[in-house]
C-alpha cells in the first residue's frame, strides 16, 4: 500500500494479502532491530535459520545455497531496507487516496468504519469475508465466524477464510488425520508451565478474547479409542499474551470412555512471528508423549509462520472446532 501510495503512475494494480496500514509497537520496534543488528555481525543460531528457510524457500537444498550467500554478502545492506520497514509511518488514513483497482483478499478488522465516498475500510487491517455457516447465501463478502448465535470476531478482528476460498475449497481443507498417520509433534515454545489445574473450561471472568469450542477424541494407529489419556493444553488470551505467572489459559483434562474430550476456552491471538495456535500435550497412560500444536483453518498468518503444519489444522464443524490425535 505504500508503494502505491509514494509512487501511483507506476502501478496499475494491487493485490493485498495481510496488508497492514498501521505501525509497529515500540515493544515490537526494539525486537526486530536488535535482530537486525545482531544479523550483521553473528550467526543466526540453527532454529531462526530454519524457520528462515521454510519460510522464503521451502526447500532444503535452496536454503543452504541463500544461506551461504548471506554468510559471505555485505549484511549492512540490510539496514537502510529494515529500517524503513520497522519504522514505517501510519497510513491508514490515507487509504482513500489509493485509485487504482485493489483486490483484498483478507484482513482483520472488516467490522471497522468506512473512507470516503469509496466506502474503503477504514482501519488498521482491512478485509472481505466468507460466512462458515452461512451455506444458502450468495454472498460471501462482508461476514464473520458464527458461534453459538454470535459473532466470532477471531484475532483483534473476524479472521475467516479467503475471500477467494469457496465453498467447495473450505470443504477440502485439511481434516484430521487418518488413524494409520500419527499426529505429527511441534516444538514446545518456551511457555509451558508444569502441573496445570484439571479442568474442561479455561474460561475465566476477565480473560480477554471470543470463546470457542474444541472437541474431538484421542485414539490409537488401530483407530480404537483411549480412554483416560492426558490432554494438557496452554495458549495466549485473546491479545496474544501467556500467563507465565499463574495458570490462566492453561488445564488438564482426560478422556473419558470413548476417547473424547472437550475443551472451551478463548481464540487466542497472534504475536510476532506467530500464527494464533493452541498448545497441546497427549499422552497414554504410561506412553509416550506427545506435544504438538493446533492452528485454525484459512488464516492469513497460517503460511508466514515457520511452524505451521497443515496437518495440525483443526476442523470448523457444526459451531465447533475439532480435531483427532492419533497416538
Amino acid at each position: 500500500m505504500r508503494a502505491v501510495l509514494a509512487s501511483p503512475e507506476r502501478v496499475a494494480a494491487v493485490v493485498q494479502i495481510g496488508s497492514e496500514s498501521g505501525v509497529f509497537t515500540d515493544e515490537e520496534k526494539i525486537g526486530f532491530s536488535e535482530w537486525v543488528s545482531q544479523s550483521q555481525t553473528t550467526p543466526l543460531n540453527a532454529e531462526v535459520r530454519f524457520g528462515v528457510a521454510k519460510m522464503l524457500f521451502g526447500a532444503s537444498t535452496v536454503a543452504q545455497h541463500w544461506w551461504s550467500e548471506w554468510e559471505r554478502a555485505d549484511r549492512s545492506k540490510i539496514t537502510f531496507p529494515a529500517d524503513a520497514l520497522i519504522n514505517r509511518d501510519d497510513i491508514t488514513n490515507a487509504l482513500v487516496d489509493i485509485s487504482c483497482p485493489s483486490l483484498v483478499i483478507h484482513g482483520t478488522a472488516d467490522k471497522g468504519g468506512k473512507c470516503g465516498k469509496r466506502k474503503t475500510p477504514c482501519s488498521d487491517r482491512i478485509g472481505l469475508f466468507m460466512n462458515y455457516k452461512s451455506n444458502e447465501s450468495k454472498e460471501p463478502l462482508r461476514r464473520s465466524f458464527l458461534h453459538k448465535g454470535t459473532s466470532l470476531f477471531l484475532l483483534l478482528g473476524a479472521v475467516g477464510p479467503s475471500l477467494i476460498t469457496s465453498r467447495k475449497a473450505s470443504a477440502k481443507q485439511s481434516e484430521t488425520p487418518a488413524c494409520d498417520a500419527p499426529t505429527p509433534p511441534a516444538m514446545t515454545g518456551p511457555f509451558f508451565t508444569p502441573r496445570s489445574p484439571e479442568r474442561t473450561s479455561l474460561v475465566e471472568k476477565g480473560i480477554k478474547g471470543d470463546r470457542m469450542t474444541l472437541t474431538g477424541r484421542v485414539i490409537g494407529t488401530d483407530c480404537k479409542p483411549i480412554p483416560g489419556a492426558l490432554l494438557d493444553f496452554w495458549q495466549t488470551d485473546g491479545l496474544g499474551n501467556y500467563d507465565n505467572q499463574g495458570y490462566k489459559l492453561r488445564g488438564h483434562q482426560f478422556t473419558d470412555e470413548n476417547g473424547a474430550f472437550s475443551l472451551e476456552t478463548v481464540v487466542p491471538g497472534e504475536y510476532p512471528g506467530r500464527t494464533p495456535h493452541l498448545h497441546v500435550r497427549v499422552r497414554r497412560g504410561g506412553g509416550a508423549l506427545l506435544t504438538t500444536q493446533l492452528y485454525f483453518p484459512g488464516h492469513p498468518k497460517n503460511g508466514p509462520d515457520f511452524l505451521f503444519d497443515e496437518r495440525l489444522v483443526m476442523k470448523y464443524v457444526a459451531a465447533e472446532f475439532r480435531f483427532d490425535f492419533v497416538i
